[in-house]
């Protein structure tokens, strides 16, 4: 869904850097964000233990999120990655 949704610039934009913002106080936060119309994807990487920090810290975006979906962790030696999906309402 998230790779055939369309891109609204100027709400990508600014929800990026709402994102990011929030990101900014989080101990754990996300590697990337990327947003479209109305679902941002983001990359969570590092040790199991800071991942399942981070997504932790992540519930915190329920005021402002519709939905979060996380992927299946992939292991790559001692990090873990796993992708986030957040939907909002427009």
């Amino acid at each position: 869904m998230f790779a055939t949704q369309e891109v609204d610039a100027s709400w990508k934009a600014q929800t990026e850097e709402q994102l990011r913002d929030r990101f900014a106080k989080m101990k754990h936060a996300p590697t990337e964000v990327d947003c479209k119309t109305s679902l941002c994807r983001l990359t969570i990487a590092g040790s199991e233990a800071d991942v399942a920090a981070s997504v932790d810290e992540l519930q915190g975006l329920r005021d402002q999120a519709q939905s979060l979906l996380l992927s299946t962790p992939v292991k790559d030696g001692d990090r873990v990655k796993v992708t986030a999906y957040l939907t909002f309402e427009r």
